[in-house]
């Protein structure tokens, strides 16, 4: 009988001279780099058991395995022996090394570009104050998105542009307005694809214009919007969503529905569809990145909750932020948002976004979540050039731990019993290119997602005009099917059935039983339709982290009760996805959070109508923090001399007198802040 070892040779003999050449032209080894906690007895073990033989020791306790049985390079990763070291228990860590190509520099890459335009985008690409996204540190490193295929999905991509021409992939473009395979824009008001597709991947060191932020990714254009009234069917977004969705790695969306602060709007049944299954099959099984953009309604009190893109948990929703930190006039809040980058304020005319336009030109006037979104997708790319294999999933958990709450002028942030901080208008903070790319380039698989659904039918609670109305629903490990249970919150959906008199005056807060409140439904001063909420999904990325178990709390309530409006909450829906264990267990080269807040916990028992108190902290920076710790530190040494000082008898007491108390109270400083009510209107 064949053993099992022997039928491994032949099948990957056999299977070798049918497989495809990958796209991105990497080569893969036949060695793994292994981290093991054991001797070198252990480890040597552990590789001859797994058919590997043992290489080296790469430095503390990493080490490389090679197995001489398959070719030296290959242009496909080898899942077999993958899977083998993902069963060995001592196993903490591995990676199929890649050759990826390299040059011999007689020094760092240049950041000197020779692009006309690079000086006025330092601010947001490399600003000299430190204070930006870190991408001079990668593009150091040479990475800069090669081999990453973006498709701009807008209204066309001028293939001809200058600074346009060198990345544009034609296999990645389709014209789906003329049906055709050049996404040429057309009309006077097009250019919003060239603008977005400049901030990815201008190309650098042309003398044109100025430089993308990945500035070597294969460019493509999905041409959706035609002229005036040309908008997209749901069919031509499930086209374009699903288009080469084997070849493209990344859909950068910068648009959705209008932002007139009254419109509550969503993808169709087709374009929903597709962006599901796309993050199930797309990229052979790894996801397709879809990065759509939070909107600009700020203005408008519009808020990112009534778009039904920005709430799918299948995309990632990007926002903006000024210069100084502060939230832009244009930024819509939501509990959806997953992070920000930078991007002009388009009504101050300053700070500019330098990208590509139409017929070769440059525009400087470029702004708002449509370039921030761009950016992003960019931003994106360069972590996926490190490790092409990172699934959808992965790059939402890599963006949350990656990204930048530092932002010193905003108030919106608190802490989630996960030590997450969370902003309603920045998501998990400014996107962090050097921290993504490094995390990235170790990151194997996030444990497989867990889906827990749990309705509530047949409330039929009225909303009154005064007072909150509150709904609670318990979550124990029994609530969907008691194995393998949630443990680590990714995404929580709540889904309502409810009527108001004027919907944009409900305002929706829930609670979760660690005690963190995700605003999922702010208030819209322009939206006075009185309409339902049928089915309406409301994400929430604000407990990311967290577990689930115990009572959670729903609470609405009238933002203007003199006005008299009520209505109804017929029924809700709570759905949430995880996983059973910890998805950092196995990459301690990732920060984890430091939670500062005492966490609360809630008996699944718990009475309907019972909220957790809520902790809201006001983050300190990095600064402020260095400051205190020094401080503290220091008075801890001074106490201790002393003391010492007085064991010695240096330091006398007269008998009788009055002593004063041995021990000394510590206290904590904490600063707690309410959550900002920002007056659109002023801005």
């Amino acid at each position: 009988m064949m053993s099992k070892m022997a039928f491994l040779k032949l099948f990957i003999l056999l299977a070798l001279p049918y497989t495809c050449v990958s796209k991105r032209g990497l080569r893969y080894t036949n060695t793994w780099a292994v981290k093991i906690d054991g001797d070198i007895t252990t480890v040597k073990n552990i590789a001859q058991r797994n058919g590997f033989n043992y290489k080296m020791k790469l430095y503390s306790n990493y080490h490389l395995f090679e197995h001489k049985d398959l070719p030296k390079v290959s242009s496909h990763p080898n899942h077999i022996h993958t899977d083998v070291l993902s069963q060995e228990p001592m196993v903490k860590w591995f990676a199929q090394q890649i050759r990826q190509k390299k040059a011999l520099y007689d020094q760092a890459m240049s950041l000197s570009f020779n692009d006309p335009r690079w000086r006025d985008q330092m601010w947001y690409l490399n600003p000299p104050d430190g204070r930006g996204m870190n991408l001079d540190k990668v593009w150091q490193q040479g990475v800069t998105g090669k081999g990453i295929v973006v498709a701009v999905v807008d209204d066309g991509l001028q293939q001809s542009h200058p600074d346009l021409k060198d990345n544009f992939d034609p296999l990645a473009s389709l014209d789906l307005v003329d049906f055709d395979k050049t996404p040429d824009p057309e009309g006077k008001f097009s250019g919003h694809g060239n603008r977005c597709a400049g901030v990815i991947a201008a190309s650098a060191n042309n003398t044109e214009c100025g430089v993308g932020v990945a500035f070597d990714v294969s460019l493509g254009g999905i041409r959706i919007f035609g002229e005036d009234d040309d908008d997209p069917t749901d069919s031509m977004e499930a086209l374009a969503l699903g288009y080469k969705r084997d070849y493209i790695d990344i859909y950068s969306c910068s648009w959705g529905p209008e932002d007139t602060g009254w419109d509550m709007e969503g993808p169709g049944e087709l374009a929903r569809g597709q962006l599901e299954e796309g993050t199930k099959i797309g990229r052979h099984g790894k996801g397709s990145i879809f990065v759509f953009a939070a909107g600009n309604g700020g203005r408008e009190y519009d808020s990112c909750a009534y778009n039904g893109y920005a709430n799918s948990i299948f995309t990632i929703t990007i926002s903006g932020v000024s210069r100084n930190g502060s939230i832009p006039g244009y930024a819509e809040r939501c509990s959806a948002v997953m992070a920000t980058t930078y991007s002009q304020d388009d009504a101050e005319g300053v700070d500019s976004i330098i990208t590509s336009d139409l017929n070769g030109t440059c525009a400087s006037t470029f702004a708002a979540t449509s370039a921030a979104t761009a950016m992003a997708s960019g931003i994106i790319a360069l972590a996926m050039e490190v490790n092409p294999e990172v699934t959808w999933r992965d790059m939402q958990h890599l963006i949350a731990y990656s990204s930048n709450h530092d932002l010193p002028r905003s108030d919106d942030w608190m802490q989630n019993a996960a030590g997450l901080w969370v902003s309603s208008y920045f998501g998990f903070g400014l996107m962090d290119a050097a921290a993504l790319v490094n995390y990235s380039r170790a990151w194997h698989t996030v444990p497989e997602q867990i889906k827990c659904e749990i309705p509530r039918p047949r409330l039929n609670r009225f909303l009154g005009q005064y007072g909150d109305t509150e709904v609670t629903l318990n979550v124990s490990k029994y609530s969907c099917g008691g194995e393998n249970t949630i443990q680590y919150l990714e995404h929580v959906v709540v889904i309502i059935q409810a009527r108001f008199d004027r919907r944009g005056y409900l305002e929706g807060n829930l609670t979760s039983p660690r005690g963190t409140t995700s605003q999922i439904l702010p208030y819209r001063a322009n939206d006075v339709i009185a309409t339902d909420f049928n089915n309406w999904p409301m994400l929430s990325l604000q407990f990311w982290g967290e577990n689930p178990e115990g009572a959670w709390n729903l609470r609405f309530r009238n933002h203007f009760p003199a006005h008299g409006f009520s209505g109804y909450l017929f029924n809700w829906t709570l759905v949430l996805y995880g996983t059973a264990s910890d998805p950092l267990e196995k990459y301690p080269h990732v920060s984890r959070p430091f939670t500062t807040r005492i966490n609360v916990t809630t008996s699944t028992e718990a009475m309907p109508g019972t909220v957790a108190p809520v902790a809201r902290h006001e983050g300190l920076s990095k600064t402020e923090i260095a400051l205190i710790s020094s401080a503290a530190v220091l008075a801890l040494i001074i106490v201790i001399l002393a003391l010492a000082y007085c064991k010695f008898g240096v330091c006398r007491r007269k008998s009788g007198a009055d002593e004063p108390s041995n021990h000394i109270k510590f206290s904590a400083l904490s600063r707690t802040s309410t959550e900002a009510a920002r007056k659109e209107s002023s801005v």
